[in-house]
């Protein structure tokens, strides 16, 4: 409890990054609105001037606030957050050049090690670590209307469950990762409306891993809402 405290402190801490001043120790940070299920409702932002002590950052820590300042004062270009096949769709209509980021730190692989996770509009999930520098894991887009994002009070399972919705069936899943390397399974799904069930005599839940445990931790986490409790901020992606 006590790590998942100080995380989600260091989250807040490091929204001050935003627009900072390098000439001084002197920024200005930005009160965000955390959600869980929708990211995209957020308070009135109100802007305070603080100070801050950097040698309190680990280096993991250092190279994330650095990373979401560039990328919040532009050095850093938002779109190479999405997968290449989108970078036409979104250029070509202005009002798609607005984006909305949400990112939280967690040890996605219990190594004592917090990732970098951002999720862009909603539909976008990258994953960052640091080792030796900041590397950047894999990304997944789900191109969905209805997608959800979670975490599990369950130490056993400290990686990412989602749920999309998408080719007529409810998709649930995890994210997980191992030596680095950004894993993605397919858990089950279901077929809500019963398109499938009467056209292929499918059944209506169709479990597709052989982990029972963790196909029951995904409906424990989707039957609790626990969604995951983001940090959000809005940018515009393409200087006009």
């Amino acid at each position: 409890m006590k790590m998942k405290l100080s995380i989600l402190l260091f989250i807040v801490v490091m929204f001050m990054f935003v627009g900072c001043n390098k000439a001084d120790d002197s920024i200005n940070s930005t009160e965000s609105n955390s959600t869980a299920q929708t990211p995209t409702s957020s308070k009135e932002s109100s802007t305070t001037q603080t100070s801050i002590d950097y040698s309190i950052f680990s280096e993991p820590e250092s190279a994330y606030a650095a990373f979401i300042r560039n990328l919040f004062s532009g050095d850093e270009d938002p779109k190479n957050l999405y997968e290449r096949d989108y970078l036409d769709y979104y250029d070509s209509d202005d009002k798609w050049n607005t984006m909305e980021f949400y990112f939280v730190l967690k040890d996605l692989d219990n190594d004592g090690t917090s990732e970098l996770v951002i999720m862009t509009n909603w539909m976008n999930v990258a994953v960052y670590t640091y080792s030796d520098g900041l590397m950047k894991i894999g990304s997944r887009n789900f191109a969905s209307g209805t997608t959800r994002l979670f975490f599990s009070d369950n130490p056993a399972y400290p990686g990412i469950f989602f749920f999309f919705v998408g080719g007529g069936l409810e998709h649930y899943g995890y994210i997980s990762i191992k030596d680095n390397q950004f894993i993605y399974e397919d858990l089950w799904n279901e077929d809500y409306s019963g398109f499938f069930v009467e056209r292929d005599g499918r059944n209506r839940i169709e479990e597709l891993s052989n982990d029972k445990e963790l196909i029951e931790e995904s409906r424990i986490v989707y039957r609790e809402n626990n969604d995951i409790d983001w940090m959000v901020h809005t940018v515009r992606a393409t200087t006009p």
